[in-house]
């Protein structure tokens, strides 16, 4: 982020060298020169992860043999990332070296969806050879599972608090804790292909795609983490 601080003060310049000073005894270290209100803007890397619990079962029962041959439940998962870029705004008090701080930050272009897809094997798609096979005496069975639908996923906002230490005249360190803010809408469901070969009768091939739409929902869940602020001038700064 680039951040621009409405500087209450007139505070001194902070281009002094980095030096053991800067760490100790320089007086823009005490002087309220991270305090008051500010704007800014950068960039966002959202990294989305989209979890079915539980939605796959899959149960094979073949009549050649003793008992059921196969039968487990398991989930998807499918990882969606997007760049965008946000707004920040917020405020900052300053006590020596110290300071405490508001901040809501407002994204912009982080919409992203999954795809509607189909199941590895499925017919008339890419990976159509992708099944796992189970053989037994007198048939072999193949079966892909896959996530499907079409959802979509979308980071709206941050609301932190923060506590800072003034390290040099020019530098921040800080750590965040607060509440973010998104929405979650579309399909979301499970696609199957398979294929069932019996000799002598004729291979029996089928496919099937079954999904649930849902209304927009809104998600809140907790933000926590950590970094550093740079100054380029007394009242420009990269964090």
């Amino acid at each position: 982020s680039l951040i621009y601080r409405f500087d209450p003060n007139e505070s001194p310049s902070a281009a002094a060298a980095l030096n053991w000073r800067s760490f100790t005894t320089d007086p823009a270290l005490y002087a309220n020169t991270w305090a008051g209100f500010y704007v800014g803007g950068g960039l966002t890397q959202n990294n989305y992860t989209v979890k079915q619990e539980g939605g796959m079962t899959l149960t094979i029962d073949d009549a050649t043999t003793p008992g059921l041959d196969v039968s487990r439940q398991e989930g998807f998962a499918r990882k969606m990332d997007r760049t965008s870029d946000h707004l920040l705004l917020g405020y900052r008090a300053q006590w020596n070296r110290f300071w405490l701080g508001i901040e809501g930050d407002f994204e912009r272009n982080s919409l992203t969806s999954l795809v509607n897809g189909k199941s590895p094997g499925q017919f008339g798609s890419a990976s159509g050879g992708n099944m796992t096979c189970y053989v037994f005496a007198t048939a072999t069975d193949c079966v892909g599972l896959a996530m499907a639908g079409n959802l979509s996923v979308e980071t709206k906002n941050h609301l932190r608090l923060m506590a800072g230490f003034v390290i040099t005249p020019q530098l921040s360190g800080f750590v965040t804790i607060g509440k973010s803010y998104g929405t979650v809408s579309g399909s979301i469901g499970t696609s199957s292909g398979g294929l069932v070969i019996s000799s002598p009768s004729a291979p029996l091939a089928g496919a099937a795609t079954v999904t649930r739409t849902f209304a927009p929902e809104n998600l809140i869940g907790n933000t926590i983490g950590g970094g550093f602020e740079f100054k380029a001038t007394d009242d420009i700064s990269v964090r």
